[in-house]
């Protein structure tokens, strides 16, 4: 079964060294292909196996897909002057106040 994976999950998805998609292909007794580098189609991936195991893989692959995307959201903001903060002025007593009491 193909399914259609954002291709900027892949590196996390796989793992160093293919430890990580080795263990999901183990876990759901599925095989896991993702396409080579540089196709045109470069968000299909095609698992196979036993439909139960397909479908309970796919489900996982999705769950992680979702994770590490909702991980990158703060990460793709360009800076502009609207969302860079100011950093205090530590000398400062009304932006640092005092921990003494």
């Amino acid at each position: 079964m193909q399914i259609s994976l954002n291709n900027r999950v892949y590196g996390h998805i796989i793992g160093f060294h293919g430890k990580a998609i080795h263990k999901i292909m183990n876990q759901f007794q599925a095989g896991i292909c993702f396409p080579p580098r540089g196709v045109q189609d470069a968000n299909t991936v095609t698992v196979t196996g036993l439909p139960n195991k397909v479908t309970k893989a796919i489900d996982h692959i999705l769950s992680l897909e979702e994770h590490f995307l909702a991980s990158f959201a703060g990460k793709d903001v360009p800076c502009t002057a609207n969302n860079i903060q100011k950093i205090p002025d530590m000398s400062s007593s009304q932006e640092v106040p005092s921990l003494e009491h």
